[in-house]
């Protein structure tokens, strides 16, 4: 008889939740332990009061692997059906699912037991990974001014700040005024790394000044004096200027006005030694020029006159200039392409006579064909050709033309002295290669017969 169920067991947890557990009968081929249906299986059978073999028929699968379960198996002895308790085992743990964690929350892997019914699924937790922050914008601190550094996470791209502590000024003393016997001195500060000013007072020294002389300016003429006092307490200074007293003038020269130009008196100070100048008006509003004497100007170079002033006797000299060549063609060569030409000339006033070359038109002709007379047999043609530029003209021969028949005589000529030459060559070749000098002689007299051909053919 096969002892196949199902019932349900109530099990009342420690805070007060009820899990029911199904055990049902294992179907055939189940494996607990390393038992499988089938199996031998040694127990206790109650009917023959001993451990007997036997053959597994079936289990019992329980809601969870921690409960175990019963082994039902057939007493090989007395063919009695029972069921032993065996188990519980470990769980078999499969992974189901996996949440991935993110930056600011934990992940999740999910298992479940693949030999339980009812059991409990078991979960890790993932660590979350935090996140990568990459710097994105930077506002350095300064005085009194918070700085901050703004992120961004290179994953989920969440953004964040984060502040740095603002500066507090680093000042430095850039001036000084040091306290007098009557006035307070100053301290100037500023930041170094802002525009932060600062000022502290040096209260004054007390008491009057108690000068005393450090230098002395003398005056001049024209320009005051001064006394330097330093005083013996504090570093005051004071300045006292020393009047001018004026030039001494005295005269030292004279030069007398004339017609067109004032004159002028000099004085000399007897104190300094400077000079001054006044000036004595003109005596007329221009010279009375009276001429003295005259050269005449040339071609070449330049006259002159002479003339003396009825009022104030004052000479001078008037140049005259030169008069220039009067110039005159009297003969021309002209240029051309590749040689200059020349002009020459005469002045009609002296005679000189001068020649001016003219440069070539250019580096080379501009050759246009003018004119053509093309070749017949026997009379050379002609090619006529002018320069655009400078008009000179030249001529170029065309050879005439050779006549058939000629040709074809010189040919036949060719050709009967070559098979000559040829059964020639064969006669004597034996004897030209024993012998160096003949050979030397043969070698020659081909070349000489060559050339001589080759003329005739160019005279054709």
């Amino acid at each position: 008889m096969r002892f196949q169920k199902s019932f349900f067991y109530n099990v009342m947890l420690l805070f007060g939740f009820c899990l029911t557990l199904n055990i049902l009968t294992a179907p055939a081929g189940a494996s607990h332990f390393g038992y499988s249906v089938g199996d031998t299986f040694r127990g206790f059978c109650t009917t023959c009061n001993q451990e007997q073999n036997g053959v597994i028929d079936s289990f019992s699968i329980p809601a969870l692997c921690d409960l175990g379960s019963s082994c039902y198996w057939i007493c090989s002895v007395c063919s009695t059906y029972i069921g032993s308790e065996v188990g519980p085992w470990e769980h078999a743990w499969e992974l189901v699912n996996t949440r991935p964690p993110t930056c600011t929350q934990k992940g999740q892997t999910r298992f479940s037991c693949n030999a339980c019914r009812l059991g409990d699924d078991k979960l890790i937790d993932i660590p979350a990974t935090g996140h990568s922050w990459v710097e994105t914008g930077r506002l350095e601190p300064a005085c009194g001014i918070t700085g901050r550094i703004d992120k961004k996470c290179s994953v989920c791209s969440e953004t964040a700040a984060e502040y740095i502590s603002s500066l507090t000024h680093d000042m430095n003393e850039i001036r000084r005024t040091h306290a007098t016997c009557t006035t307070p001195g100053m301290i100037y500060k500023e930041c170094s790394r802002c525009d932060w000013t600062e000022t502290k007072e040096i209260p004054a020294l007390g008491g009057g000044h108690a000068w005393t002389e450090a230098s002395r300016i003398p005056a001049t003429c024209t320009a005051a004096g001064s006394v330097s006092y330093d005083c013996s307490v504090c570093p005051e200074k004071k300045t006292d200027s020393i009047p001018a007293p004026g030039h001494a003038w005295t005269e030292t020269s004279r030069t007398p006005a004339t017609c067109t130009a004032a004159g002028s008196i000099g004085y000399t100070c007897s104190r300094c030694s400077q000079i001054k100048s006044e000036t004595i008006p003109q005596l007329a509003e221009d010279h009375t020029w009276t001429e003295a004497s005259r050269i005449p100007a040339t071609c070449t170079a330049a006259g002159s006159v002479s003339c003396d002033c009825s009022v104030c006797h004052e000479k001078k000299v008037d140049s005259l200039p030169a008069l220039g060549h009067a110039w005159e063609e009297t003969g021309r060569t002209p240029a051309t392409c590749t040689a200059p030409g020349s002009v020459n000339r005469t002045c009609t006033r002296c005679g000189f006579t001068a020649s001016e070359k003219l440069p070539a038109l250019g580096s080379a002709h501009t050759w246009t064909e003018t004119d053509r007379v093309e070749p017949t047999e026997g009379v050379p043609g002609l090619i006529a050709y002018t320069c655009p530029v400078c008009g000179e003209v030249k001529n170029e021969t065309i050879p005439a033309l050779y006549p058939s028949g000629s040709m074809k005589e010189f040919l036949t000529i060719i050709s009967s002295v070559m098979a000559v030459i040829m059964s020639w060559i064969a006669i004597v070749a034996d004897k030209a290669a024993q012998n160096p000098i003949l050979l030397m002689v043969v070698i020659i007299s081909f070349l000489s017969t060559g050339v001589i051909l080759f003329r005739r053919l160019l005279k054709l």
